[in-house]
């Protein structure tokens, strides 16, 4: 591998950097396992300092990386060609370059593979790795320390990334969504709790009294856990009076009992309490309960008259340099996307089955499997009145959140009022909390094209819905 070590030795501006560069002088390769951790801390450090000079130098060597056959070697490489993804500043032709070693996969010209990975992009546009990262990540959250997490952080920023890339000329919609979920990723790591392991090589999971006071990460005693349970199963009533029973842990208090205002429909109440908190959100392992209560917030504002307000208060509260504040800001004089259009032709059913044989031949068609890994592509890319068809005699094997709300995208394409509103519902008990605190789908609100079948029915129904089986 062809690197310039002399010249990313200039960048080096911390223990980690010198380290993996000090590793590369002695083997500079991504033929073994060491080479290619190393080359990924490197690359890793660069991008949580925001070293945008140092990525663009790596870029060259990694974007000229072909697959050759080996799954082990590539999903590495895959990993550090995603983060190169993530940056904001690469030139038109540095994402072709980019994309074109990712596409190395398809093209591989050995003929055991041929035709073989042909869907290898489209696997990865099904959100697969992303949703195992993401679970991954959960439990990195919920069971192992932070340089855990950190790790985790990486992987589901570059799955983001390298799906956006695929998808920005196919689907926006999953583009915008993905750019969403790289502000927060980049977010996190860069926060000091994390970005300390991109820092100092042996970091440990254990945090010292400076980093627990500067990132004072509140521990949920099990009681508060239950009573959160008790308010996701949809026994509001219970579960609110039970709260008020328990001293302290006022944000996280007020982050479910805004929850609760939202799908009430008592907007007022909902900003009030989210505003509360917002001073406490680093109390917060991650950083999606914010980026969706602040999405929520702006709808509220926009619908509550309380725009000038609202606008206040997130420039009062968050930096500029804060992603998911500034898409809030935008949402609050932005206009609701128009509903997505209905098409009237795509990719025949017998041609998706097709592709599910060849590339899938253990799964069944109308298997949870199955239909798991077809729908995605059934959604996107097969007629809205063949898609929808689909969906309705296999909806109730559909476990992704997702999948019911792009569904849901569809019926109100073709009018269908009703029936979107009962793919929502079928959404909301896996809308996946990855914080206690999580008691209601907020994701709702990153379906901005949905947010007119709104209804306070609506959101009440969901309120009271039983979704303990997301978390």
């Amino acid at each position: 591998m062809n690197l310039d070590l002399d010249t990313l030795a200039t960048h080096s501006q911390n223990p980690v950097q010198q380290k993996a560069l000090d590793g590369l002088r002695k083997q500079c390769t991504l033929s073994n396992a060491k080479g290619r951790d190393t080359l990924l801390a490197l690359t890793a450090s660069f991008y949580v300092h925001d070293q945008r000079e140092a990525l663009h130098l790596l870029l060259p060597a990694l974007a000229a990386q072909r697959f050759a056959g080996n799954f082990d070697v590539w999903h590495p490489v895959e990993t550090l060609l995603g983060i190169l993804l993530a940056l904001p500043d690469l030139s038109a032709d540095e994402r072709a370059a980019l994309l074109a070693a990712v596409d190395s996969v398809r093209s591989y010209p050995k003929p055991r593979f041929a035709g073989m990975y042909d869907a290898y992009n489209d696997n990865i546009l099904a959100l697969t790795r992303l949703q195992n990262a993401e679970e991954d990540l959960a439990e990195n959250i919920r069971e192992d320390g932070p340089k855990d997490e950190y790790h985790g952080r990486v992987r589901l920023l570059a799955e983001a990334a390298l799906a956006q890339a695929l998808s920005q000329d196919r689907d926006a919609a999953l583009a915008r969504q993905m750019a969403e979920l790289i502000a927060q990723q980049t977010a996190e790591l860069r926060a000091p709790r994390l970005g300390i392991f991109a820092t100092a090589p042996k970091a440990r999971n254990i945090q010292t009294p400076a980093q627990k006071a500067a990132n004072p990460v509140a521990r949920i005693p099990k009681k508060l856990v239950v009573v959160f349970d008790i308010l996701r199963s949809g026994q509001i009533e219970e579960g609110l009076a039970q709260l008020a029973q328990i001293d302290g842990f006022a944000p996280q208090k007020a982050a479910a009992q805004a929850e609760v205002a939202y799908f009430q429909s008592d907007f007022a109440r909902a900003m009030t309490l989210d505003e509360s908190w917002w001073p406490q959100s680093k109390q917060w392992y991650a950083i999606n309960p914010l980026a969706e209560h602040l999405l929520a917030y702006a709808w509220a504002a926009k619908a509550n008259g309380q725009v000038a307000h609202a606008q206040k208060q997130l420039r009062a509260a968050f930096p500029a340099s804060l992603k998911i504040a500034q898409n809030a800001l935008a949402a609050l004089t932005a206009p609701d996307p128009a509903p997505a259009a209905e098409r009237q032709s795509g990719r025949s059913m017998d041609d998706l089955l097709a592709q599910l044989k060849q590339y899938k031949p253990k799964y069944r068609p109308y298997s949870a499997d199955g239909v798991r890994y077809l729908l995605h592509f059934v959604l996107i890319e097969a007629s809205t009145r063949d898609a929808l068809t689909y969906y309705e005699a296999h909806c109730a094997l559909v476990d992704s959140f997702d999948h019911h709300m792009n569904a849901a995208r569809l019926y109100h394409a073709v009018g269908d009022t009703a029936a979107a509103q009962a793919a929502i519902c079928r959404a909301a008990p896996h809308f996946a909390p990855v914080e206690h605190t999580q008691v209601a789908p907020m994701r709702l609100w990153e379906y901005r094209s949905l947010t007119p079948l709104y209804t306070p029915d609506l959101l009440q129904t969901l309120l009271r819905m039983d979704k303990n089986q997301a978390a």
